[in-house]
C-alpha cells in the first residue's frame, strides 16, 4: 500500500487517452474536419499526377455520325472529287477555246488570202491585203452579215504610185453578197502621174509637178510642156489640156490627148458617185461611195479574180 499521503485513494479504473483526438470545440464535440473530393476531382498529393479524363467519342464512332447512308466519307475525300471534276471541265473548255481559235485562224487566214489573191490577179496591182474586222469570222457568219472589209491595193494596173483602198460595211455573206456601205479612196501621186505619162512616146522621161494653188498637173519633158487640170464630170474623171507648147509654140492636140489618155485610164467603179476631188503637191485624190450595192457595182471590170473562196 502506498503510504503517501498526496495519491488520491481509490481512484477507479483507468481507460487510455484517445488516440489523433481531433480539436475540441470547447463542449464535448471534436471539431470534424471538412471532407476531402474523391474520384476525379480528388485533389491530388504532392508527387502525384492529375487523372486525365476519358477521351469523348462521337456517337457515330471515329468516322463521323452516321447517316440514312451509312457512315460518313472523309472531307478529304470529297474535295479530291471536286477538284478532279473541276480540272476535267477546264481541260473541256481548254480544248473547245482551242478548237475555235483554230478554226477562226483557218478561216479568217483562207479568206482573206482567196479575196487577196483573186484581187491581185483581176487588178494587175503590184500588192494587195485584206482584212476583215476583228470580230470573229464565224460569229459574223452566223449573224448575216460582215461587219467590215478593208482592202488596200498597191500599184493598181501595175503601176506604182496608184493606189486604192476600199471599204465595205455590212457584207451579206450568202446570196449577192450585197454590201450596206461601200466606200474608195483612190490616190495618183506624182510618181504614179510620172510613169503613166513615160508610156507616151514623145513624153518619156517627164517630169511631173502638182500645183495645187492652180488646181494643175504640170508636165515637162525636154522642150515640151503640157498643163492639165482635172475635174469631175459625169461621175468620171476628166482631165482638160489648158496649156501644150514647144518653146511656146502649141503643140498638136493628139500628143495632149496622148497624155490625157495615159493619165486618165483609171478605173472607175460603175455604181458608186465620185467626189472630193482634191490635189495636194503629193498627190490627187478622189472619193467613190454608194450605199445597198452589189460587188459588181464597185468593180471596173476585172478586177476580181473568178477563184472560190467559200472554206466549203
Amino acid at each position: 500500500m502506498d503510504t503517501n499521503p498526496n495519491t488520491p485513494q481509490n481512484p477507479g479504473p483507468q481507460h487510455p487517452a484517445p488516440q489523433n483526438a481531433g480539436p475540441q470545440d470547447g463542449l464535448t464535440r471534436p471539431i470534424e474536419s471538412a471532407a476531402r473530393p474523391s474520384g476525379a476531382h480528388a485533389r491530388p498529393e504532392l508527387g502525384q499526377q492529375p487523372p486525365v479524363p476519358p477521351a469523348q467519342v462521337p456517337p457515330g464512332g471515329p468516322s463521323g455520325p452516321v447517316g440514312p447512308g451509312g457512315p460518313g466519307k472523309p472531307p478529304k475525300a470529297k474535295r479530291s472529287t471536286g477538284k478532279l471534276i473541276g480540272l476535267i471541265a477546264a481541260g473541256v473548255v481548254a480544248l473547245v477555246v482551242i478548237a475555235f481559235v483554230g478554226i477562226e485562224l483557218y478561216v479568217r487566214n483562207h479568206i482573206e488570202g482567196c479575196l487577196a489573191d483573186n484581187i491581185k490577179s483581176g487588178a494587175k496591182a503590184n500588192d494587195v491585203s485584206v482584212s476583215f474586222a476583228k470580230t470573229p469570222m464565224l460569229i459574223q457568219n452566223a449573224s448575216g452579215k460582215m461587219s467590215s472589209i478593208d482592202i488596200t491595193i498597191d500599184g493598181l494596173q501595175g503601176t506604182s504610185g496608184l493606189n486604192v483602198r476600199i471599204l465595205l460595211k455590212g457584207v451579206d455573206p450568202s446570196g449577192d453578197n450585197r454590201i450596206d456601205d461601200a466606200t474608195i479612196l483612190g490616190e495618183f501621186t506624182a510618181d504614179g502621174i510620172k510613169n503613166k505619162v513615160a508610156q507616151v512616146p514623145l513624153l518619156s522621161d517627164p517630169k511631173v509637178t502638182l500645183n495645187p494653188s492652180a488646181n494643175r498637173i504640170e508636165i515637162t519633158t525636154g522642150l515640151i510642156t503640157i498643163n492639165l487640170t482635172p475635174s469631175i464630170k459625169d461621175n468620171k474623171v476628166v482631165l482638160t489640156a489648158s496649156k501644150a507648147s514647144i518653146l511656146g509654140f502649141g503643140v498638136p492636140d493628139e500628143l495632149a490627148q496622148q497624155a490625157i489618155t495615159a493619165i486618165a485610164d483609171i478605173p472607175t467603179p460603175n455604181g458608186l458617185t465620185a467626189s472630193d476631188l482634191k490635189m495636194t503637191d503629193q498627190a490627187v485624190s478622189l472619193r467613190y461611195s454608194g450605199q445597198n450595192v452589189l460587188p459588181k457595182d464597185i468593180e471596173s471590170g476585172n478586177d476580181v479574180g473568178a477563184t472560190n473562196c467559200s472554206v466549203l
